[in-house]
């Protein structure tokens, strides 16, 4: 019986064991894995970092209208800013890989800020709007924000956002804040439109700070709905649209050249005009 009793045990233990290492080692094996494409992602941006030195050097000189459309760098700015959220919500720990990467995103943003307020200058018609977001990982208003500011660059993609962790101990981050007076337990802290904001904002009142937007989405919307015309020599630079003086939900739409093309927003939908006789009459746009 004693035997029985003996070898149960052994038995239950045995199996207690093989289940604690199966266990450890697919633990260690995630935990590797996982190291391995923060690893991977970290010299993913260093290589980005040298790349991005001469492409800042080479969009210094470009011309404004291929400014204006968006730059690589700005594309590979928010590619890698999504690597870093995906790296965040699998490193629990806060490696230091995690750490560094942060450190090298950030110095990227800086840079790429720094940019966009030389192409601010020198293209007046580029739309560039810079949103400055400093952060703290235990500010639940931040968590908010957050959700605030993606939906922003859900409506308008060319609106650029720059996120800064304030907890991060990084000098290029505290020399940024200082130079906006960003105090720490005031967060979230916003700076656009050169004015700082300290608090939650919503997404009504950063459309309202920045009337211009709504402006330019329809300036965009109307560039993408010419390129699906078969338009596609045009860009931002060559287009304008305003609101209509005589009905102030419409907009009108004009393209630049010997022979102004005007067209009317009405609701979502574009419509061509053409002016006769002093008055403008639709042209109905027929579906192939």
């Amino acid at each position: 019986m004693n035997k029985r009793i003996l070898l149960k045990h052994l038995v239950i233990f045995s199996l207690t064991l093989a289940i604690f290492f199966a266990v450890f080692r697919f633990v260690s094996f995630e935990n590797a894995m996982k190291r391995k494409e923060i690893s991977s992602l970290q010299e993913n941006v260093l290589i980005d970092l040298m790349a991005n030195e001469t492409q800042f050097d080479l969009l210094k000189t470009a011309p404004c209208d291929s400014i204006i459309e968006g730059s690589s760098l700005s594309n590979k700015m928010d590619e890698i800013g999504r690597k870093l959220t995906f790296a965040e919500n699998h490193d629990e720990d806060n490696s230091d890989e995690l750490i560094s990467l942060k450190k090298y995103y950030s110095l990227l943003e800086v840079k790429d800020y720094l940019l966009s307020q030389e192409l601010v200058k020198k293209c007046p018609k580029s739309n560039v709007h810079s949103i400055v977001y400093f952060y703290k990982e235990d500010c639940e208003e931040c968590v908010k924000q957050g959700y605030v500011l993606s939906e922003i660059k859900k409506r308008y993609p060319w609106v650029r956002i720059y996120s800064f962790d304030y907890d991060l101990d990084f000098p290029v981050i505290k020399s940024f804040g200082e130079i906006y007076h960003v105090e720490k337990g005031s967060f979230p802290v916003l700076i656009f439109n050169g004015k700082k904001y300290q608090g939650f904002i919503s997404v009504e009142e950063i459309e309202s700070t920045i009337p211009q937007l709504r402006e330019e989405k329809v300036q965009h919307d109307f560039l993408t709905y010419l390129q699906e015309k078969g338009i596609e020599d045009i860009t931002l630079e060559e287009i304008s649209c305003e609101r209509d003086k005589k009905n102030t939900g419409d907009y009108v739409c004009r393209i630049e050249g010997e022979e102004e093309e005007v067209y009317m927003l009405d609701g979502e939908t574009f419509s061509q005009f053409n002016e006769n006789g002093g008055g403008k009459k639709a042209v109905e746009e027929k579906d192939e």
